[in-house]
């Protein structure tokens, strides 16, 4: 199969049906005909737990409109049906990785930046930021488990990416 990377089913969130979860589903659906599987993907580049997953998020571009709570997205989408699986991928964004991979990108590309330092203020934010994690994971719980009448969910999977 061929990505073409201009193919987004959402530019704003950078989503798109070539996506590894996506073609898994359609890997199932062709190795077990006699099954019925739905996939729907709300995932959206940059979104955090806070910033996308729980709340509005204005997206990975600058023209980019204020987009809904990805739970918000879910509910709206379920209307009560039961979801047997639930996948959430979130982590990195609340490091704000994407910023320090371009921060690390540039000090590899300019030799008159000092990475050592830059490296070295990473692993601080990073420390902080992460020990934050628990917290957010936390309200995420009570979250889904607020809207349990509303969210059937039988089984929610938690990645970090």
């Amino acid at each position: 199969r061929r990505f073409i990377w201009s193919d987004w089913d959402d530019e704003d969130c950078f989503r798109s049906s070539h996506a590894g979860a996506n073609q898994a589903t359609g890997i199932l659906r062709e190795q077990c005909p006699g099954n019925h599987f739905t996939f729907e993907s709300f995932a959206c580049s940059g979104a955090g737990i806070d910033r996308g997953l729980l709340g509005e998020y204005t997206g990975v571009k600058e023209t980019s409109p204020v987009l809904p709570a990805q739970i918000d997205l879910l509910e709206a989408w379920a209307k009560g049906r039961t979801i047997h699986a639930l996948v959430i991928s979130v982590g990195a964004n609340e490091l704000f990785l994407e910023g320090w991979v371009a921060a690390c990108a540039a000090c590899r590309n300019d030799k008159r930046i000092d990475c050592n330092t830059g490296c070295q203020k990473f692993h601080e934010v990073a420390d902080e930021l992460r020990k934050q994690l628990p917290s957010k994971f936390k309200a995420l719980h009570l979250e889904l488990d607020k809207r349990k009448n509303t969210l059937k969910i039988e089984h929610v999977f938690m990645t970090e990416d």
